[in-house]
């Protein structure tokens, strides 16, 4: 996670994170925690990042779900010093449903799950609301204002595009991206009716290499926000994701042939694997 305004670029000193990440059928989850186990930073002293994101990520047919509570205390700014703000602090809240409208084409259980094989190379139109629930808390004149903690809410709506290109029989590169209008501001300001317009954007990109009972791909996911209703600054935070996926199938034969009995394959853009 990070954040930056015109004057400054802030980052936690991320630690060892202690993790956990699996998946069922086609949904990832991750949680990541830490507490001052190691620092980047190359003298150790310096700030104790501590840390604790929560992400679910689900793909269905015609849908993508994501999930996140994150908690970030202890950022740092690296210019001609570096100087450190081990009490301010990040509390994200966030939730996006995006729609896809061509999901009989474009998998994206192919595409970022591995739960299915895209056969043929097609994209897909996607659109969706979102829901975040930000808290920053930071020294006085430094981000958000005169103000030490704030709250902000933000209700809005994306779209954008999907796509998977059949390299080969094996290899798959794919990559969503969607933009939105956010409508939000301060939670005191937004109960009073008073709303500002803020966008977003959302990236993923994924390369996977698949066999008939095992994969392995890679993974890259980008979430930023620009908010333009923290005090007199806008703001930008993003968050990103990288994670390499290895997964093993079970009676992947015998489920395929099931499932598609009476259906030539040359009339399908996905093999569903389970």
């Amino acid at each position: 996670m990070q954040l930056r305004n015109a004057k400054q670029h802030l980052r936690p000193n991320t630690p060892l994170n202690v993790g956990l990440g699996f998946s069922i059928k086609n949904t990832f989850l991750d949680l990541g925690y830490s507490w001052g186990l190691g620092n980047t930073l190359e003298n150790r002293d310096i700030i104790r990042s501590k840390t604790v994101d929560f992400q679910l990520h689900a793909y269905g047919k015609r849908y993508i779900l994501d999930l996140y509570f994150q908690q970030y205390r202890g950022f740092y700014i690296a210019a001609d010093r570096i100087e450190m703000y081990p009490d301010m602090s990040v509390r994200q809240y966030g939730a996006e449903y995006s729609y896809v409208f061509n999901g009989n084409r474009f998998s994206t259980k192919a595409a970022f799950a591995q739960g299915e094989k895209q056969l043929r190379s097609a994209g897909s139109v996607i659109g969706g609301i979102n829901f975040y629930l930000t808290r920053i808390g930071s020294p006085p004149d430094l981000l958000v204002g005169n103000e030490r903690l704030v709250n902000n809410i933000q209700l809005g709506t994306n779209a954008g595009y999907g796509y998977s290109y059949v390299i080969d029989a094996h290899w798959l590169l794919s990559g969503a991206l969607t933009g939105g209008v956010n409508f939000g501001n301060l939670v005191e300001k937004f109960g009073r009716g008073d709303i500002e317009v803020s966008f977003n954007t959302f990236a993923r990109i994924a390369i996977g290499y698949n066999r008939e009972n095992w994969g392995v791909s890679l993974f890259f996911l980008n979430n930023m926000h620009h908010y333009s209703s923290f005090g007199r600054n806008a703001l930008n935070l993003s968050s990103s994701v990288f994670r390499i996926v290895g997964v093993k199938r079970f009676d992947v034969r015998r489920r395929r042939q099931a499932m598609t009995a009476g259906r030539p394959l040359r009339n399908r853009r996905t093999i569903p694997y389970i």
